[in-house]
């Protein structure tokens, strides 16, 4: 979701570079991807603050799950 919502204002490689070498560091030092996102002070100027913390959301993941979840109901 970060990297298809900032891709529009930094470019689609850019974008792909930018999130991959953050989630990297998210991982390795184990803090919030979200938190690594708002050190690049070019991405942040670009895409915005807040524009960035909806992306990391983790309700933005859910997708149809909600659907699947009635349908699951609905057949037992």
């Amino acid at each position: 979701a970060v990297m298809m919502g900032t891709a529009p204002k930094i470019g689609r490689q850019r974008a792909h570079d930018v999130v991959y070498e953050a989630c990297t560091k998210a991982i390795d030092g184990n803090l919030p991807l979200n938190d690594i996102l708002r050190q690049d002070e070019s991405l942040v100027a670009q895409v915005g603050e807040e524009k960035l913390r909806s992306l990391c959301d983790p309700c933005q993941y859910l997708g149809c799950c909600r659907q699947m979840i009635e349908n699951v109901i609905k057949h037992e």
